[in-house]
């Protein structure tokens, strides 16, 4: 995930989608990490409601196992999206 990580921030959002769609999400920080990754890369490709869609499920998982360490590591501008900005969490990351 950490590779997508690094692909959504240098706008590779091809092979962000390459490695998101290749990772299994059983545990439920990766899932989560999946759904910011996947919010990220829909708001870079202009895609904004998909992205709320995505940042509402993982405002579902962060909430319900409550999670908070992955979201620290999304970029602000997920992080801003209606679905997550009431968690109050600030992001290490730059936009």
């Amino acid at each position: 995930m950490e590779v997508a990580r690094g692909a959504v921030l240098r706008g590779d959002g091809q092979r962000a989608w390459t490695i998101i769609g290749a990772v299994r999400t059983d545990a439920p920080a990766l899932r989560l990490t999946r759904l910011l990754l996947t919010a990220a890369t829909h708001l870079a490709g202009g895609q904004r409601d998909a992205a709320e869609e995505s940042a509402a499920q993982a405002a579902g998982v962060a909430a319900a196992f409550e999670l908070r360490t992955p979201l620290w590591f999304a970029p602000q501008n997920v992080l801003a999206l209606a679905p997550l900005a009431p968690l109050g969490v600030t992001s290490v990351l730059p936009r």
